[in-house]
């Protein structure tokens, strides 16, 4: 066998391993991004972009980005060459989203090192008024002579007032005539504002919501809370009259 083709045989047989071995691999910078408070009415969305890298030798195919929730809109590079860098794109819609939250996506590719990755978006919505619990039971206690219950709220606005507490029923026709299953009930409210310390902004208080008792009510709805707040004019939230 001649000299050249001695080399050309062995330079074959080192590069074939080399190309054999060449691959995509996937990184992902802070895969898990957190975007801090966002201010009720200030963004519609919370949105980021991710950095991916592709640290392999061979292009990095981006095949499926898939969201957990549908409130998440994806765009993303489906293809990245070696060693540049492409994006993924997570937005969350903020309708129907009270305080912390975190959406995940899940990253799927031909990446050797991690063909499927997770990525997630989170933070805090915070309002202008919050609220605790998110479902309120209204009940009937033995000995007493009215329906009662207490919400939390917790306002940047530091001279809150009620100005009216209604409980609109949404389960029409369990009871009664249609008719008066339409009607609002005016529930009286006491608002007294907490003296614990915060470190926060807000102003702690608690709400009594209360109604005489006529007799066992069974009705789902929603609470309707009026404020001064001009900001945050109305509070929902739903409710239930629980009997005991």
């Amino acid at each position: 066998m001649s000299q050249i083709k001695k080399r050309s045989l062995l330079v074959g047989l080192l590069v074939l391993p080399a190309a054999l071995s060449a691959a995509p691999m996937i990184s992902i910078d802070s895969a898990d991004y957190d975007i801090g408070e966002i201010f009720e009415g200030s963004t519609s969305v919370a949105r980021h972009t991710f950095v991916v890298k592709n640290t392999g030798d061979k292009d990095l195919k981006i095949e499926n980005v898939k969201p957990s929730c549908g409130c998440t809109a994806v765009g993303f590079d489906s293809v990245i060459a070696p060693g540049k860098t492409g994006k993924i794109t997570q937005e969350i819609r903020l309708n129907g989203i009270h305080g912390s939250f975190r959406k995940h996506m899940t990253v799927s590719s031909n990446a050797k090192n991690s063909p499927t990755m997770r990525v997630s978006l989170g933070g805090i919505l915070r309002s202008e008024i919050e609220f605790s619990p998110d479902f309120v039971r209204l009940q009937h206690p033995e000995n007493q002579n009215e329906w009662q219950t207490e919400i939390t709220l917790t306002s940047l606005q530091k001279d809150l007032v009620i100005q009216d507490v209604q409980f609109k029923p949404d389960d029409f026709g369990q009871s009664g005539p249609s008719w008066q299953e339409t009607i609002p009930i005016f529930l009286t409210s006491n608002l007294t504002k907490s003296n614990k310390p915060r470190t926060d902004g807000y102003t702690e208080y608690s709400l009594k919501l209360t109604l005489p008792f006529k007799g066992a009510l069974d009705k789902n709805g929603l609470i309707i809370i009026k404020t001064n707040n001009q900001k945050k004019p109305e509070l929902t939230i739903r409710g239930v009259f629980e009997n005991r």
